[in-house]
């Protein structure tokens, strides 16, 4: 006997490491997950700062007398924004950012290589009649790395101003004038590089294709974004609760219920129905239970069992 019990307290030690193990490396996993995400941001961040400066070194351009031409009024290297007076950027050499003192405005995270820059005019229709403007174009070379890896950069790099993806998996960004971008807002481009405000309608005869993603909101506020689900998938047992879902005006949350699994003792055997079903419904949640009909073998008695697992399929409806 208690050789017995030195045994199971042998396996329950390993079962703990086990589990230990698995939860350790969940959490790393999370960790790593969540660092990856929050570096995209930053970089994000540091790029809005480069657009700033950009901006910044085009309007004082601007305002030189004599004028400058329009294809000047943009630096012609990226990097020119890096002076000894540290006007538009920190003056950080190359051997500074080789140190790790300081970031240079062309630096990419994710590869060796460095934002293509390039600078000039281009010819817009604003209000009607034609206006030549000036443009600082950046292109960040995302296909340097492999697909797999890029979703979490250009997650975030889309977000910019007059961004948009090639066909290659590069993200290139334009930098206007900032008080010519104020109109230039106002027009919708066909490349998708500005923003869809307001309600649009297309008439029925056309359909949205090639979208990254889609959000919907929700009547409390929040968004549920299509490309997550729009069905939510829970595994519970008897006696739990599944939280209804945030749902979008003219929808009400909705719960559907599967068999899992069914547990039973040696000793007992299946007899009849088991289904689950709701124990209980309020505004913010729902109540599971799982019915199982068996009967001991021993004494014959029939009996209800609610050892089990249920699925549960949520929605709006």
């Amino acid at each position: 006997m208690m050789k017995r019990q030195r045994g199971l307290g042998l396996l329950d030690v390993l079962f703990a490491i086990a589990l230990l193990g698995i939860i350790y490396a969940g959490g790393i996993r999370v960790w790593m997950t969540y660092k990856e995400n929050h570096a995209a941001e930053n970089y994000r961040i540091r790029i809005e700062q480069v657009i700033e400066a950009l901006q910044k070194y085009q309007y004082q351009q601007k305002t030189l007398v004599p004028e400058v031409e329009l294809v000047d009024e943009f630096p012609d290297h990226l990097n020119d924004l890096v002076t000894e007076d540290e006007q538009f950027w920190v003056n950080c050499t190359v051997a500074d950012e080789a140190a790790h003192r300081c970031i240079r405005p062309d630096y990419v995270p994710w590869t060796t290589e460095r934002i293509i820059y390039a600078a000039g005019a281009k010819d817009i229709e604003i209000e009607g009649r034609n206006q030549m403007i000036p443009y600082a174009q950046l292109t960040f070379p995302l296909s340097s790395i492999q697909p797999q890896y890029r979703a979490r950069w250009s997650t975030e790099l889309l977000r910019l101003p007059y961004a948009i993806q090639d066909e290659s998996g590069d993200i290139v960004v334009r930098v206007y004038d900032p008080l010519i971008s104020q109109l230039y807002d106002e027009f919708l481009q066909r490349d998708g590089s500005v923003e869809l405000t307001n309600d649009w309608d297309v008439g029925g005869n056309y359909s949205i294709t090639n979208a990254r993603d889609y959000t919907i909101l929700n009547s409390d506020g929040t968004q549920k974004i299509v490309s997550q689900g729009l069905v939510d998938i829970y595994t519970v047992k008897h006696g739990d609760t599944v939280e209804k879902p945030a749902c979008p005006e003219g929808t009400q949350p909705y719960i559907a219920l599967s068999l899992g699994q069914v547990y039973i003792e040696k000793d007992q055997e299946l007899t009849g129905s088991q289904k689950p079903y709701l124990l209980d419904t309020t505004t913010t949640y729902w109540q599971v239970g799982l019915e199982v009909r068996i009967k001991h073998k021993d004494t014959g008695i029939l009996d209800i069992s609610n050892q089990g697992e249920i699925t549960a399929f949520t929605q709006c409806k």
